[in-house]
């Protein structure tokens, strides 16, 4: 505003506002400077029309309270300016507060109306709301019979959760979300009402720290599967996959419930094959790494993921991707391939059928890092799981050998993947078991019998069950002895099956056992 303007006497500037009308009045000339707030104030027209409007609205007179509410409701849906806060006083506020509860049908949606564009203007106005005592009145107001009354308390009500932590968890207290799955469960809902319920669970979610109870959690995500399987109205998508991915960031315990209501399926058709392609056209290792990373944590909490990743032609980019000179991507890929690896038969052979697999992988059995050792190892055991053919692609590939040096490099980790191994690899044929026999098997699990946890003790007594079980039927078929019987007498380490005969675990025992009776004759 120009400085001759502020100069001018009240006289002048109140002969300039005798030219606006009300509306102008109330939205243009309020704020704009202190001076012109200051004779606003001493202006009697525009106290007249603030005063009528107030006087109207505190009248017993129901048609004067009517026509105060429609002019509030008039002037305030003028949603491009900013509401006069002369106009909405803390006052005012109350006495629409107290109209909600009014058994006058109008009063109450217009009282409802106003306040619910108030809550959309500042936190100040807000607040006023707030602290008039509204939010029990409109939990209520939820469950009305009234559909526009129903929906404006829930719109307003999602207004006041998403102004601050403070007023979400208010509103959170006052029970709104028992009220509010009750709508989102309603098949009969409209898709309006639908939309606004699904934006104020949304905010329900807001904030950093813990919203929603967690003890209602499993009540809240069959809701969420429901409204994302049955519709394709995109607010109402874009709100439940907000809402979920707020869920599972404040607690990771929440995905297995989100699998286990079928929200996945509905994702992933659209996920995997954007994921496909950002692996297919990137090089930055920033995507890549990120990339391998979803995959593998949506693999990890679903196995029937894997034939949809396969469908996208994920294998071929992950095996390049072994080769990569940052040793972070070719570890990322690694993961992938080893959880893909842990799905059935057939996703195996899949992997397998890439030709440049299991060269680039035996390329890795090069690097000296833990954590690429653990999970080529992991690989490897995840193949031998497979069937006869997979374990004979593993033989082929002269892999095994390498696999030992590492319990040189770094025993205690992977001496559980390599027992698993030879026990998976000693299933299906005495040709396949004479193989790892020769690569020193034996020698190797009666090594790997001085651990001190079971679960590897367990793994390796059932390895030893396999071969000498091969070795009985070779010694039927040559007419002689037991070949694996002496070589393991040979050893003289057979004390070591004996002591675990009286192995705190049972299953232990029984093997030891077992190994011992049938295959030694010792009683």
């Amino acid at each position: 505003m120009s400085s001759f303007f502020l100069m001018l006497p009240f006289e002048f500037i109140y002969r300039i506002l005798d030219h606006l009308d009300d509306e102008a009045l109330i939205f243009s000339a309020r704020n704009v400077c202190k001076r012109l707030n200051l004779i606003l104030d001493t202006y009697y027209p525009y106290q007249v029309i603030r005063n009528i409007m107030i006087d109207s609205l505190f009248s017993d007179d129901e048609s004067q309270i009517l026509d105060a509410l429609s002019e509030y409701q008039r002037i305030i849906n003028q949603k491009s300016r900013q509401l006069d806060i002369q106009i909405i006083t803390l006052d005012v506020v109350s006495r629409l507060v107290q109209l909600l509860t009014s058994e006058n049908d109008k009063f109450q949606k217009k009282a409802l109306r106003i306040l619910l564009n108030v809550t959309g203007g500042s936190s100040k106005q807000t607040k006023y709301v707030v602290d008039a005592g509204t939010v029990p009145i409109l939990i209520q107001l939820m469950q009305s019979p009234n559909e526009i009354t129903q929906e404006d308390a829930i719109w307003m009500l999602s207004n006041i959760a998403g102004d601050n932590k403070n007023y979400r968890d208010f509103v959170l207290d006052h029970g709104i979300l028992e009220p509010l799955l009750n709508v989102l469960s309603d098949d009969t809902c409209t898709l309006t009402m639908l939309e606004v319920a699904t934006w104020c669970l949304s905010n329900l979610c807001r904030f950093d720290s813990p919203s929603v109870d967690f003890p209602k959690i499993p009540s809240i995500i069959p809701i969420l599967s429901r409204l994302l399987q049955n519709n394709t109205d995109t607010r109402i998508l874009r709100g439940v996959c907000y809402i979920i991915r707020k869920l599972i960031q404040q607690s990771n315990k929440l995905i297995s419930t989100v699998i286990e209501n079928s929200v996945i399926p509905r994702l992933i058709p659209s996920i995997i094959p954007i994921l496909s392609r950002l692996l297919q056209n990137n090089t930055d290792t920033r995507i890549l790494r990120g990339v391998c990373y979803i995959i593998r944590k949506l693999i990890q909490q679903s196995n029937k993921l894997i034939s949809t990743v396969i469908e996208n032609s994920v294998i071929p980019r992950l095996v390049t991707l072994l080769e990569h000179t940052v040793e972070v991507i070719r570890l990322s890929a690694l993961t992938v391939i080893k959880e893909i690896l842990g799905g059935n038969d057939q996703e195996k052979q899949m992997v397998l059928d890439d030709d440049g697999f299991l060269p680039h992988l035996s390329m890795l059995f090069d690097v000296d890092r833990t954590q690429i050792n653990e999970n080529l190892c992991d690989v490897i055991v995840n193949i031998t799981a497979g069937t006869e053919s997979q374990i004979q692609a593993v033989i082929d590939a002269d892999i095994f050998p390498r696999m030992i040096q590492f319990l040189y490099l770094d025993a205690d980790k992977i001496k559980e993947r390599v027992a698993c191994t030879i026990r998976n690899s000693t299933r299906f044929s005495s040709t396949q078991t004479e193989y790892f026999v020769g690569q020193g098997a034996i020698p190797l699990l009666f090594d790997l019998l001085r651990s001190s946890e079971t679960k590897i003790i367990e793994i390796v007594l059932e390895g030893l069950q396999n071969i000498l079980g091969w070795g009985v039927a070779e010694s039927k078929q040559m007419q002689n002895s037991n070949p694996y019987t002496m070589l393991i007498k040979e050893l003289n380490e057979l004390d070591k099956v004996e002591e675990l005969r009286s192995h705190r675990d049972n299953e232990v025992a029984a093997r030891a056992r077992h190994i011992i009776e049938t295959y030694f004759d010792i009683r």
